[in-house]
């Protein structure tokens, strides 16, 4: 029996000492990024064990136990202040500022909206083109649910501009803000 030597290789060269040397290189890169990345992997093994230790001191130094309790008078105005900031979250603001936007005129121009809580007030200063204008403006905010009065505090004709717009400031009764 004759032993069969088969060539699947035929017509190819034999392999030179730079591809071999090129193979060589592709090896020794591939054990450096291997390296690498197992250098890489403990790093994130110590920084994750940092991070480990410093919630940890964080959690202790929260546990610290609080000062002296609280005298009876810093508690009543702790809960003063608490009723004063929940009682400005309860009030309706946003109709406020809806009202005087649905009550705007192309004549006058707000310049300043000054709402007081709790006083149930709103003073208002703004500018209108004429005495006109600025009684319409008056007549309209009357007609606001929100406001149950609206008075006329100042008011002042602009001499130093052509037009001779009136400047005047408004105050006004808010009904939604002292719950009536």
């Amino acid at each position: 029996m004759k032993a069969v030597q088969l060539d699947f290789l035929r017509g190819r060269a034999p392999s030179s000492p730079l591809q071999w040397l090129g193979v060589v290189l592709m090896i020794l890169v591939g054990l450096s990024l291997a390296g690498y990345a197992w250098m890489l992997q403990g790093e994130i093994q110590t920084l994750a064990r940092d991070e480990a230790q410093l919630v940890q001191g964080a959690a202790r130094q929260r546990q610290v136990p609080a000062g002296p309790a609280q005298t009876p008078a810093q508690l009543t105005e702790a809960l003063k202040t608490g009723d004063r900031i929940s009682r400005q979250l309860n009030i309706p603001w946003d109709r406020l500022f809806s009202g005087l936007e649905a009550s705007q005129f192309k004549d006058v121009a707000l310049l300043e909206i000054q709402p007081d809580a709790a006083a149930a007030k709103v003073r208002i200063s703004a500018e209108a083109r004429d005495q006109q204008a600025l009684r319409d403006y008056m007549n309209t905010l009357w007609g606001l649910e929100d406001f149950s009065g609206v008075f006329l505090v100042r008011q002042k004709i602009n001499d130093k501009v052509a037009e001779n717009p009136v400047q005047f400031t408004l105050d006004a009764r808010w009904r939604t803000a002292s719950g009536q």
